[in-house]
């Protein structure tokens, strides 16, 4: 077993990629994501509800489009005034720091009212980033990330390609399901604790995700204290992903408020960190899924661990962001009147999105999470599958490509204790291409479940 937890042996490498080094070799025979081959197939042939009415509905990647065309509109706008003259120039590994105090202005006023120092953040190039920088700063190849599952699949990539980070999938009961909390609990961190102390991968890394990809589910402040205190007392890293932290459900749309008996809102936990200060406790964000600007490659990091945050200056030098992105975002995070229309806009849009696919769904009878953001539907399609394998999880979800033209991602890579779960982007298609998942979807459940 190497330190990636990939059981290859030297001749494996040497025999089929020669060339290459170990890593590279592994990296070769590897995918990044089960669902991106499909994409890659389809993008000569996506939706379009004039021209390509139809092409593939791509709902498997985390875009926001819901409210382009307003934010392309500005974004030209302001790309029209002369940039500053260090947009030419090197700036600080950690991003240029006029941006990062707009940035650190926009968390207070936005997220949570903390005050942020600026040099407590770290810009990289998007979440990815962000996420492998920790693991190569924080833990030693062959520790333990510990996450409760399900969970983004591509944290394990981004945790082991690079520092050999080993990820473990935290399997609690499926009550969160129907609340839209999340039931982590410290016993639960005990158990998980002690059963990796008895191995070679020790737990070095808690990542926490808020609002949850792909369940939509929140933690409580309470909660997500005294989980900080534990990582405190444990010496675990505690990373808080809050990367959908404005990108919330509007729990009383009263098409979908009875889904959910316990009232819940976001609550960062940015306040904690602020309180506790401790060298164990980071957070996460990116500007690509709240305001809908993936390309721009803008992920950050802030902690109050200076060691931290100076071996990520250093680390951080080949993942920097491009100067005139960065102009152009404080330009765009200066504008409040904008930013907050936009905001509102979108939540709208979004929890119209959410509100039509989980009707549907309700009518069709399909299990779904009660999600309270992001920008997913996470539901079970085991009625429209032979058994319950993964490879039935797999037929199923090529039918749905090759079928209905969708795709969606499969559940396998999540985490979660059973098969058959699918997960659904509502925001990276037009209204026309909501209602046209809506159609093929349900034409293709009716023709394809068991019962």
């Amino acid at each position: 077993m190497t330190a990636f937890g990939a059981s290859f042996t030297r001749i494996d490498f040497v025999t089929k990629y020669p060339s290459l080094s170990r890593r590279g070799a592994r990296l070769a025979d590897s995918q990044l994501r089960i669902d991106l081959d499909l994409l890659i197939e389809s993008l000569g042939n996506l939706y379009h509800p004039a021209d390509n009415p139809s092409g593939v509905l791509a709902m498997n990647i985390a875009e926001n489009n819901l409210n382009w065309p307003t934010l392309k509109a500005r974004l030209t706008e302001l790309a029209q005034c002369p940039p500053p003259d260090w947009i030419s120039d090197y700036t600080s590994t950690a991003g240029e720091r006029s941006v990062r105090c707009r940035m650190a202005q926009f968390i207070q006023r936005k997220i949570a009212d903390v005050s942020i120092d600026p040099d407590s953040l770290i810009l990289t190039a998007g979440a990815t980033a962000g996420v492998e920088l920790s693991a190569l700063a924080l833990a030693n190849p062959g520790d333990t990330a510990v996450i409760p599952s399900p969970a983004y699949p591509v944290y394990r990539p981004d945790l082991s390609n690079k520092a050999g980070v080993i990820r473990h999938d935290l399997r609690l009961n499926d009550d969160f399901l129907a609340t839209g909390v999340s039931p982590l609990r410290c016993q639960d961190l005990d158990r998980c604790h002690a059963e990796l102390a008895a191995t070679p991968h020790p737990m070095r890394m808690l990542i926490l995700t808020q609002p949850d990809n792909p369940t939509g589910l929140l933690y409580q402040a309470d909660q997500l204290d005294a989980i900080a205190q534990w990582c405190i007392d444990k010496r675990v890293h505690l990373l808080v992903n809050e990367l959908y932290a404005l990108s919330l459900i509007d729990t009383s749309d009263p098409r979908i408020s009875d889904d959910y008996p316990i009232e819940q809102t976001f609550e960062s936990v940015l306040p904690i960190m602020g309180h506790r200060r401790s060298d164990y406790i980071h957070w996460w964000y990116s500007f690509s899924k709240d305001l809908g600007v993936s390309g721009f490659r803008m992920g950050l990091i802030h902690s109050h661990n200076t060691a931290f945050i100076d071996a990520l200056k250093i680390l951080n030098a080949p993942h920097q962001v491009s100067n005139h992105s960065q102009w152009l975002l404080g330009q765009l995070l200066d504008d409040h009147d904008f930013i907050d229309d936009w905001l509102t806009i979108s939540n709208r849009r979004l929890t119209s999105a959410y509100g039509q696919v989980v009707t549907l769904l309700r009518s069709l009878d399909i299990d779904y999470s009660h999600s309270r953001g992001s920008l997913f539907v996470w539901c079970r399609l085991d009625a429209c599958m032979v058994d319950e394998s993964v490879e039935s999880e797999l037929t199923a979800w090529r039918s749905l490509y090759h079928q209905a033209g969708i795709i969606l991602t499969p559940g396998d890579g999540f985490g979660h204790a059973q098969t058959g779960w699918f997960r659904i982007v509502i925001s990276s298609v037009t209204e026309e291409g909501l209602e046209a998942f809506c159609q093929r979807f349900k034409a293709w459940v009716l023709e394809h479940r068991r019962d």
